[in-house]
């Protein structure tokens, strides 16, 4: 299977999914229980940069992929929430797609219970349904993938999430993808390095897109980040946030690693 139809494979079963989640839990019920809904966390207040070159680490808890396959076996949420955050992570990013990723929506709420940080929902969102569901699990903050969603549902998609007390980092992958989220109002982009139609990652886009981000708006990198050099290049770049994950997961522990990249 190519990577393109793999993506194309993804959105369709996450639509189906979509869809029979509304038929449990209509979005109605979802509506009229968001005052039990657990109190959220800055998210972006997390990452903003608060000295000139500081770089913010976003972990994110990851245990699969579709092409890597399994890339944490061990996978106890609640321990690696609280192992990421004592590493020095300021937010956390969960994976919650479960059939290609090993995910689940679940996992939003047992990591913010094990730590302290604004923890993200890391999945494809394609319906403003997800939005609700990601509140009512204890998200901080949603990934909004700037190449799934039209502008004007973007526009939308950012707005709903904001009256939730969302946060909304949206995802770009070209200048087209940026100016889109800018114009739909994104105060927090990221820029993932990884081209979603061959899943290849190209870091050189980093240092492309950072200039074209308006003051303002918060830059985060996504993606293939692995090496202390990276860390240094992003931060000469002026990025507020780094996100890891594979790195991280792979590691054997959470402190060393951290400690290597942004301290080498």
């Amino acid at each position: 299977m190519s990577h393109s139809a793999l993506l194309k494979r993804i959105l369709a079963t996450k639509r189906a999914e979509v869809a029979a989640a509304k038929k449990a839990a209509p979005l109605q019920s979802l509506v009229e229980q968001l005052t039990k809904a657990p109190p959220t966390r800055g998210f972006r207040d997390a990452i903003v940069r608060r000295k000139a070159y500081e770089l913010h680490l976003i972990g994110e808890l990851k245990k699969a992929s579709p092409v890597k396959g399994v890339i944490r076996a061990k996978f106890d949420v609640p321990a690696l929430a609280k192992e990421v955050e004592a590493a020095g992570a300021v937010a956390l990013s969960v994976l919650t797609d479960a059939k290609y990723f090993q995910g689940a929506l679940a996992n939003l709420m047992l990591a913010k219970q094990g730590c302290g940080l604004p923890v993200m929902r890391k999945d494809f969102i394609v319906d403003e349904y997800q939005l609700f569901e990601s509140r009512m699990a204890g998200a901080d903050a949603v990934l909004l993938i700037g190449r799934l969603l039209p502008g004007p549902k973007l526009k939308k998609f950012i707005q709903t999430a904001r009256n939730l007390g969302l946060a909304q980092l949206v995802e770009v992958h070209s200048a087209a993808e940026l100016r889109r989220a800018v114009d739909a109002g994104a105060e927090l982009v990221g820029i993932n390095t990884r081209d979603l139609d061959t899943f290849k990652t190209d870091f050189n886009l980093a240092a492309e897109l950072r200039p074209r981000i308006p003051p303002g708006v918060e830059a985060v990198c996504e993606s293939g980040v692995d090496s202390p050099r990276q860390i240094e290049q992003l931060r000469l770049l002026r990025f507020s946030a780094v996100l890891i994950g594979e790195a991280l997961m792979r590691a054997r522990h959470a402190a060393p690693f951290v400690h290597e990249m942004f301290n080498t």
